[in-house]
C-alpha cells in the first residue's frame, strides 16, 4: 500500500465452508483453478493491513436473485438467506486504504 496514497479495491471472498463448496463443485475442479484462501472475517485483514479499511460486504446469494434461476436454486438462495454460516460462503468485499 506503500506506493499509492489512496483507494480502493473489491475482490471476492469465500469463507472457509465457501471454499469447500466451490472445490465440490465438478465444473469448477474441469477448470483446474485452485483456491488455498479463505476471509471468515473480513475484518481480519484491517487487522492486518495498517490503513486499510473495510466499507462494504455484499453477500453474494441474495433472496431476491431466486426469481433469476431455477427453482431449485431459487430455494437454495432462500434457504441460506436464513443460515448465517452459509449465507456468508461468498461475499464481494470493498475495501478503502
Amino acid at each position: 500500500m506503500s506506493h499509492l496514497a489512496s483507494g480502493e479495491f473489491i475482490c471476492d471472498a469465500y469463507s472457509d465452508l465457501g471454499l469447500k463448496l466451490v472445490r465440490l463443485n465438478r465444473s469448477f475442479r474441469a477448470t483446474g483453478a485452485e483456491l488455498h484462501w479463505a476471509i471468515n472475517d473480513p475484518r481480519d485483514l484491517e487487522r492486518s493491513v495498517p490503513g486499510l479499511r473495510l466499507v462494504e460486504e455484499t453477500m453474494a446469494y441474495k433472496p431476491e436473485h431466486a426469481a433469476r434461476v431455477s427453482w431449485f436454486a431459487g430455494l437454495v438462495f432462500r434457504l441460506w438467506s436464513h443460515v448465517p454460516a452459509l449465507r456468508r460462503v461468498g461475499r464481494l468485499l470493498r475495501f478503502r486504504f
